[in-house]
């Protein structure tokens, strides 16, 4: 239903959901493409020493389609919550396209029904793994783990568990993007800290 409200071309286009035989189903645009972390994957596969970084103009190409989609999410009040590279298709025209939208809510409101935080953990901002009220800037925290991987090709924040890391999200710095890849332009950095307070 979040989706359905949302009508963008950086955002996959959900057209109807509903039941039959009762098996739920969504209808939604079809995407050909790869997700971003496959890509990542396959630079990785291709050259070991990018370990994953993309080339910094594409990295900036996408970060900025990947604003335009969450821009028009936010102001139909919604807050994606589960925002990560696999959820990002890029198509074989370089189009950048925002999908799954399954656990994303309209308004602030950070749980489940059942009071269980949802997301991924490499991916969640503070306030998920705190269990405390989500807004945009959950979002944008997000948006800056990815841009900061996309550059780097490391995460900002990895441990031995899922437990690891969402204590680094809540009590750690992310390191600078710049020591990892001194290219990166320093203002490209501040925004990418900026991201990450």
């Amino acid at each position: 239903r979040v989706a359905r409200r949302i009508t963008h071309p950086k955002v996959c286009r959900v057209h109807e959901f509903g039941r039959a035989s009762g098996t739920g189903y969504i209808s939604m645009e079809l995407v050909e493409g790869q997700n971003l972390h496959e890509i990542q994957d396959m630079r990785r596969q291709e050259d070991p020493a990018t370990e994953g970084s993309l080339p910094i103009r594409e990295s900036l190409g996408i970060a900025v389609d990947l604003c335009d989609a969450l821009a028009e999410v936010h102001r139909q009040g919604a807050v994606h919550r589960d925002l990560k590279p696999s959820n990002v298709m890029i198509t074989a025209n370089d189009d950048v396209k925002l999908m799954d939208f399954g656990i994303s809510r309209i308004g602030n409101t950070g749980l489940t029904a059942t009071g269980m935080t949802m997301g991924t953990p490499r991916y969640m901002a503070p306030e998920q793994v705190a269990q405390k009220t989500l807004t945009a800037r959950t979002d944008i925290y997000s948006f800056g783990l990815m841009l900061f991987e996309m550059l780097t090709g490391r995460p900002a924040f990895d441990g031995g568990s899922m437990l690891d890391v969402a204590m680094m999200q809540l009590h750690a710095e992310p390191p600078s993007p710049r020591e990892l890849r001194p290219s990166i332009p320093v203002e490209l950095e501040q925004v990418i800290l900026k991201c990450l307070p």
